[in-house]
């Protein structure tokens, strides 16, 4: 048996028990395999942990890393409803005693195809001692409920107009907008916060 097995190492199995005849060259077959095999893990075990090492030693100045990103999605903005009912709308040709000069609240000239509106006077805010809590160019959005049409307005002008319970007077323009009819239309105005 010796005569055929030159080169050959007899080797005992240890989970079976059994011999077999492997080289005995080291760095041959399948053992070149394993080797490579187990030589790339130990680099990869090696460079991880030189890695964890090197940023435990302070290697990297603890003061200039950067906080976690986070995901905090922007959050949405608070409708304010200011008033919610039935409007008017007014033009040069509906004001009696109004010419085209006329002056809104706010001191701009008024423009009936402007996209402006005018509400209640004792919720406008005129600044001093002014129980009001609205300012003259707040900028707000006007839905009609009816039509589902909606459009973004600035109150630039107040009225008298509550005493025939309407919420607001709408430029023509704006009433055109959205298709508001003066006491047929429901008619929201808001705002975001």
């Amino acid at each position: 048996m010796q005569a055929h097995n030159k080169g050959l190492k007899r080797v005992k199995n240890s989970l079976t028990g059994r011999y077999t005849y492997v080289s005995k060259d080291r760095f041959s077959g399948f053992n070149t395999l394993i080797l490579f095999i187990i030589a790339g893990a130990v680099i990869s075990l090696l460079g991880n942990a030189i890695n964890v090492q090197g940023s435990t030693r302070g290697s990297i100045d603890e003061k200039s890393q950067l906080p976690p990103v986070t995901t905090n999605p922007t959050p949405e903005p608070k409708v304010k409803i200011l008033y919610s009912g039935q409007v008017s709308y007014y033009s040069h040709e509906g004001c009696i005693g109004c010419g085209e000069n006329q002056i809104t609240g706010s001191g701009q000239p008024f423009d009936e195809n402007s996209m402006t509106l005018a509400i209640p006077c004792e919720d406008v805010d005129l600044g001093y001692n002014s129980t009001g809590h609205i300012k003259y160019g707040t900028k707000v959005k006007v839905l009609n409920e009816d039509t589902l049409q909606q459009q973004d307005a600035v109150i630039n002008d107040c009225g008298g107009f509550s005493k025939y319970n309407r919420v607001a007077d709408l430029s023509k323009g704006l009433a055109d907008s959205i298709g508001a009819k003066t006491d047929k239309s429901n008619i929201v105005i808001y705002r975001y916060e």
